[in-house]
């Protein structure tokens, strides 16, 4: 039987203190638990390359990179490499939708027949929320939910086999992992501001974050620094090759950045970051979601996109890179999802 794993990460940990004093990254030393942990994981699961983050009470207290970027180079990692943030990617952009919702441009309940022309009629009454929260009913554009094959390669082939599909429930009922939802609010978002989703997101997320490394592009773009991308075919890599996002799903998944950004994504959300009213819950409504208990996901929250698709929690059976910190440090255990070369940004409870 042959198996295959995506490998390779970059786990970024957050740990925030309910009090106490932050502390300041401790110079470079041997060796620690952390590290022994991380790397007796990598040989367990086939890991070629990781870069870990931890951040506590807002300071980057450990910033590794283990392993190689580039296997068959002999490439090691660095705190620069990129990595695939596949559909981690959607927390940020999640949150230009609620920028627009702040600015007062759209509101979370408006019909996106309000916004966009030449959708399928069954489509009118599903709104902005309901793209967000994956509870639209939609039929995916992709082949297979949570997977990169596409159904077609552009948009213009993709919406008549999609008007040709039924929905899969009516909009609000339920909830269902979709990749039309975020290809729709891409739209949206070039609709409403007048420019391409790329360029707002870079002007009002990334820039002002300071998330200079982020960019866009897929397997078939060159990507200066990004690492490698491997699975494990019965314990031997190979290349996986099978990331390749056209841009008109690159709302969905298309972002690379590197540790050190994802922990400015992380403050951008909180305190006084660039984007912490939409964090506060501040520029709308918000709600809840239970997750099917088929999908593989627990301890989940989809409310307006940002906390669904950030993944805050913990997720169990799809579990590629278990990352469990000793009880005695100041971080509880915890696992991450998913590893395709992608980036998992958690929030850890301290002890």
């Amino acid at each position: 039987m042959r198996r295959f794993r995506a490998l390779g990460a970059l786990a970024v940990m957050v740990a925030w203190l309910a009090a106490g004093p932050a502390t300041a990254a401790p110079a470079p030393t041997a060796a620690d638990s952390i590290d022994a942990l991380i790397e007796a994981e990598m040989a367990r699961h086939a890991i070629p390359g990781l870069v870990l983050a931890v951040v506590r009470a807002g300071e980057t207290t450990k910033l590794a990179a283990y392993g190689q970027a580039n296997v068959e180079l002999g490439v090691p990692t660095s705190a620069a490499t990129l990595f695939p943030l596949a559909s981690t990617g959607k927390s940020i952009s999640a949150t230009a939708i609620l920028l627009l919702v702040q600015d007062g441009a759209i509101g979370l309940d408006q019909p996106i027949a309000e916004l966009l022309v030449g959708l399928p009629d069954p489509w009118g009454g599903v709104t902005v929320r309901q793209l967000l929260t994956h509870t639209s009913g939609l039929p995916d554009v992709a082949l297979e939910p949570g997977r990169p094959e596409l159904i077609a390669d552009s948009w213009a082939e993709a919406l008549p086999r999609l008007a040709a599909m039924p929905l899969a429930f009516p909009p609000g009922e339920r909830w269902a992992y979709n990749q039309t939802n975020y290809v729709l609010l891409g739209q949206v978002i070039e609709r409403v501001s007048g420019m391409p989703f790329e360029e707002f997101i870079r002007e009002r997320i990334l820039d002002p974050a300071g998330m200079d490394a982020t960019v866009y592009g897929d397997f078939l773009d060159v990507v200066p620094g990004r690492a490698t991308s491997y699975e494990a075919d019965d314990g031997r890599l190979r290349h996986r090759s099978s990331l390749v996002f056209p841009r008109y799903v690159r709302m969905a998944a298309g972002l690379n950045s590197s540790a050190p950004d994802m922990v400015r994504w992380i403050r951008a959300l909180t305190r006084e970051g660039c984007c912490a009213r939409i964090c506060a819950g501040r520029c709308g409504p918000r709600s809840s979601w239970p997750m099917d208990p088929r999908s593989g996901w627990t301890g989940l929250r989809s409310g307006t996109g940002w906390d669904g698709s950030s993944t805050i929690g913990r997720v169990v059976e799809r579990s590629a890179i278990p990352v469990a910190i000793p009880a005695r440090s100041a971080i509880s255990s915890m696992t991450t999802w998913p590893s395709s070369c992608c980036t998992m940004a958690a929030r850890v409870r301290m002890r």
